[in-house]
């Protein structure tokens, strides 16, 4: 069983979701090329949880060291209309 945490990736789910007037609809994302290869790459290494994305590995590594409402305020400033 494997996991994949992406982050923000280059699709239409935000502009699907109406999401474009919000920080994360604005922000720079990975490629979703990249984050399946990463996903692949991982998945075939037998690897159970894959991070795709220097920003989103120091969200989830940072999220270890902090109350669970630290992560929770985060998403929701950036998913905040603004």
């Amino acid at each position: 069983r494997s996991t994949l945490l992406p982050g923000p990736v280059k699709t239409g789910i935000f502009h699907r979701g109406g999401m474009d007037d919000t920080r994360v609809g604005r922000m720079p994302k990975y490629s979703a090329a990249k984050t399946a290869r990463d996903g692949w790459l991982a998945l075939s290494r037998g690897n159970g949880t894959i991070v795709s994305g220097f920003l989103s590995k120091i969200v989830v590594v940072g999220s270890g060291f902090v109350p669970a409402w630290v992560p929770a305020k985060l998403h929701s400033f950036l998913a905040k209309p603004r």
